[in-house]
């Protein structure tokens, strides 16, 4: 599913790689594969509102949500930097 998913996403169809995401997030924090959708949906929704021209900012608001209540979760290390990298551009491009 995490490959069909990175598939979708090299497609730029960020929603279908959403909901192959949430299906492995669904199957509980104990599967194996549970980070990698979290990295892979965080990913996913920032790639689809950096794709819009003109994001709405309710939307800008939602991906920043998701974004601070991964760290808040979880702390910072080599597996999620890029994540953090990613929060970095869209406080940068998007927030401010």
């Amino acid at each position: 599913m995490l490959e069909f998913a990175q598939v979708s996403i090299e497609s730029q169809r960020y929603s279908i790689a959403t909901k192959a995401y949430n299906y492995v997030l669904g199957l509980g924090e104990s599967g194996l594969y549970f980070k990698n959708a979290q990295l892979g949906m965080l990913d996913a929704a920032y790639l689809q509102l950096s794709s819009s021209f003109q994001p709405e900012s309710t939307e800008i608001q939602r991906v920043e949500a998701m974004f601070n209540g991964f760290f808040d979760e979880t702390s910072l290390d080599y597996e999620n930097a890029i994540i953090a990298k990613r929060l970095a551009e869209l406080s940068i491009y998007y927030l401010n």
